[in-house]
């Protein structure tokens, strides 16, 4: 064991030099590494969830989706947002109660029981679906440009909710 610590004294700056050198390509395989939160990529294709989810993607074009919590916003801007994200590559559908209830009825008219079930605390809730599968890179640049369309009304949780039902 001394012989080992003597040699590594002995030879100290070549060590560093060459754990130094090994840092290039360990940097360059962070940056190049793809992260995948799509747990269903890793399940054998026999599981349920796996053939379920190839159905929505086949047969629905409903691959992905994200959930955008609006924070007080009204039926017109609502729908303006709507029309922004329906402009972005791979998204399929999006809805929200404004399609329901349009902009000639005041959310104030609705029933006290369909309001508290659509809005809570001046909050509510648009669903994003996308054509292509949750893993898909066209999904994840989707997601990005979601998030970039999104502005001050929506409540951004994405970092707490990394895969593809997060709420954008």
């Amino acid at each position: 064991m001394q012989k080992f610590g003597k040699a590594i004294c002995k030879h100290r700056k070549l060590i560093l030099i060459i754990a130094l050198l090994l840092i290039i390509p360990s940097i360059i395989g962070i940056k190049a590494t793809k992260i995948n939160y799509d747990i269903l990529v890793y399940l054998p294709e026999d599981v349920e969830t796996v053939q379920g989810e190839k159905i929505l993607s086949e047969q629905f074009n409903m691959g992905a989706f994200s959930m955008v919590i609006l924070d007080n916003m009204q039926t017109k801007d609502i729908l303006a947002l709507e029309n922004k994200i329906k402009q972005i590559d791979n998204v399929e559908k999006v809805a929200s109660i404004a399609d329901v209830i349009g902009t000639t009825i005041p959310v104030e008219m609705l029933p006290d029981e369909v309001k508290d079930n659509l809005y809570k605390e001046d909050k509510t809730i648009m669903l994003v679906t996308f054509k292509d599968q949750i893993s898909s890179d066209t999904t994840m640049q989707a997601v990005e440009n979601l998030r970039q369309i999104t502005d001050e009304h929506c409540k951004d949780n994405a970092d707490k909710y990394p895969g593809s039902d997060r709420t954008v």
